[in-house]
């Protein structure tokens, strides 16, 4: 796990005791890399749904980070995952619903790392509270790209009486997600023209035509999960 806004190393704790430790310090935590092996072969969706019902204060889970390029099963295993999660806590609307946030991270070990996996916070001031509430709150864009790939830019976001449309540049698609299926592509969804009953939110993926994970390739700039209500 990534542990910011606390100094709290685990020595001394267990694991739990180390979680709660970090949220009594107001810090925050985001599962890393869940789609490396030792996670696949370990964790299974009722221990992820376990720790975020436990502790509030982790706040997302990676849906990409370099080692993806490598060990290509990681990206279709990490987006099965979050939206498995997301399944299960449904919408806003519902019992012991909570938001789920999308994080990318470089998991920095060399130099040759780092500018991979990112994010792109959303805040007035550069200043940590800002950043702090950032992340909580889920004002933040991931990106997954090649080294010398150029991130594509999300320029403004529009919310109309039932749709969500996205303008910016360096994209070539965008792919709206629902349940791990591509539900409509487009810079434009509308709920009433490409939603159905079952759907209660989406988030996008705009990205470069040459976007690869197998050929480490091209870039990827996502959302977080955009929910639904539906007004009788």
């Amino acid at each position: 796990m990534i542990s910011l806004f606390s100094d709290i190393t685990g020595q001394g704790l267990n694991f739990d005791e180390a979680l709660a430790a970090i949220g009594e310090e107001r810090g925050l935590l985001s599962f890393a890399h869940p789609g490396r092996w030792v996670e696949r072969k370990n964790n299974e969706l009722k221990d992820y749904i376990n720790y975020f019902d436990k502790y509030p204060h982790i706040y997302g889970i990676d849906i990409f980070n370099p080692s993806s390029f490598n060990d290509t099963i990681r990206w279709p295993h990490c987006k099965k995952l979050i939206n498995n999660i997301l399944m299960h806590y449904g919408s806003p609307a519902d019992s012991g619903w909570r938001p789920i946030w999308l994080t990318a991270t470089d998991d920095l070990h060399r130099a040759n790392g780092v500018d991979q996996g990112l994010q792109i916070q959303l805040i007035k001031k550069f200043n940590q509270e800002e950043i702090y509430n950032s992340l909580k709150e889920g004002a933040f864009f991931w990106v997954a790209k090649a080294p010398n790939a150029e991130v594509p830019q999300i320029q403004k976001i529009s919310f109309n009486k039932s749709s969500i449309t996205i303008k910016g540049e360096g994209f070539d698609k965008v792919s709206w997600y629902f349940n791990n299926e591509i539900v409509h592509t487009g810079e434009t969804f509308d709920l009433i023209k490409n939603g159905f009953e079952e759907l209660f939110y989406v988030y996008f993926m705009a990205q470069t035509s040459d976007f690869s994970i197998e050929k480490k390739q091209g870039a990827v700039i996502g959302s977080q999960p955009f929910w639904f209500k539906k007004i009788d």
